[in-house]
């Protein structure tokens, strides 16, 4: 395989190798504006050793002149709300230095035998023609764009051949999948050899430093919970009795803890019937919990669970898992009993824990005690780190 990208990384021009340095979904154009005046501080991401960009180490004038010119980005979008919601991370990170005209185009890609050969031809075929062939834009793209962004693993092989077509650069929120070229910046939550990868949690717009801090839950006086449920996957069905063992759980600890309060939210995946029997379990009389419906209170309804004092969320949700650490709540991550994950999500949970980002149990094992287990994340802007980041690989 390491034979099969050196040979095609030495076919491909120098714009096409990997190591190349050179709020949802929206239709029609997003003018993000200038960022306020003056130096921002920059931090480093967690596990991210290698690149820390610092504003003053660049030439005089040069992030003046990137901010300055309108930067056009097209963003891919395949429809999933975890998704679009990364990419719109990469976005509040890319304003944070650039002034940005965006265009969100959704797709549909033709579903092909093998994605690696999907990727593979996207780089080395004629773009036009690759594109005509194996994808379905909602819309036509413009004639230019600087860059590309997309996340998932359905846009990755478009994303490469849009960038192509239009002389961009582009920036990939995923896993690296070899042979890793035709992309700038890959960016992920694991580590990776790729030349490409950047090594950094999940992208997302929150904002820790505009947060109220949370108030440690050993302290006394009233404290909020917020419950982020996922759902049903390929990977994993939910149960009646999961249901039941997590509320009653949740119910012994709010027992336990006459001051403390829950809101719970569900999410686009989440079995309506299900949940339901979990809200009326755990709180048949509503007292001191409140369950916000995704159905009825859109995508962003879960906005309120990052100014709680502490954050449990189902292991089969890793956007919402990033979201949490980057609201620099404590972080728990809970599972079904039976759940195990695809092995992707448990290195990227395997990565968090080891930097001591989150902690992790079961639903049979939720406690008044698991909730002292996570450590509190640092009040930390993930847009700026990001940003540094993204402005130092010329992004």
């Amino acid at each position: 395989m390491c034979l099969l990208q050196a040979l095609a990384d030495a076919a491909l021009p120098t714009e096409l190798r990997g190591d190349a340095a050179a709020q949802p979904r929206r239709q029609g154009r997003l003018l993000h504006r200038l960022p306020q005046p003056g130096p921002r501080q920059g931090r480093r991401l967690a596990g991210e050793d290698l690149v820390q960009a610092d504003p003053q180490a660049r030439p005089p004038g040069a992030l003046d002149r990137a901010a300055l010119a309108v930067t056009r980005v097209i963003v891919l979008t395949d429809g999933v709300a975890g998704h679009d919601r990364t990419s719109a991370g990469v976005l509040a990170a890319l304003a944070r230095h650039r002034t940005l005209d965006t265009r969100w185009i959704a797709m549909r890609e033709r579903r092909p035998m093998s994605r690696r050969l999907h990727r593979i031809t996207a780089a080395m075929r004629a773009p036009q023609a690759w594109l005509k062939r194996n994808v379905d834009l909602a819309e036509a793209p413009p004639e230019t764009a600087d860059i590309v962004v997309s996340t998932g693993p359905s846009t990755a092989a478009t994303n490469i051949a849009l960038a192509r077509l239009l002389g961009a650069k582009n920036i990939y929120c995923g896993f690296a999948k070899r042979p890793q070229f035709g992309v700038t910046a890959l960016l992920t939550p694991v580590p990776s050899s790729a030349r490409c990868a950047i090594l950094t949690p999940r992208p997302t717009d929150i904002d820790a430093t505009a947060l109220r801090q949370p108030t440690p839950l050993r302290e006394p006086g009233p404290k909020r919970l917020a419950l982020l449920f996922g759902g049903e996957s390929k990977h994993y069905a939910y149960t009646e009795r999961d249901m039941l063992t997590l509320a009653r759980a949740l119910r012994g600890i709010l027992d336990a803890e006459p001051e403390w309060s829950l809101i719970a939210f569900d999410s686009r995946r989440t079995s309506t019937a299900l949940f339901e029997t979990f809200a009326t379990t755990l709180a048949p009389d509503g007292e001191r919990v409140r369950v916000v419906r995704y159905a009825e209170a859109g995508l962003a309804s879960n906005t309120e669970a990052f100014e709680a004092d502490i954050v449990l969320v189902t292991a089969d949700s890793l956007s919402m898992v990033t979201e949490a650490v980057a609201s620099g709540r404590p972080t728990l991550v809970i599972a079904a009993d039976d759940y195990l994950g695809p092995r992707r999500d448990r290195s990227e949970l395997d990565a968090l824990e080891q930097q001591r980002l989150i902690a992790r149990t079961r639903f049979g094992a939720l406690d008044r005690k698991s909730l002292t287990l996570p450590p509190a994340p640092p009040p930390q802007s993930q847009p700026v780190a990001l940003s540094a980041i993204l402005a130092s690989r010329g992004l």
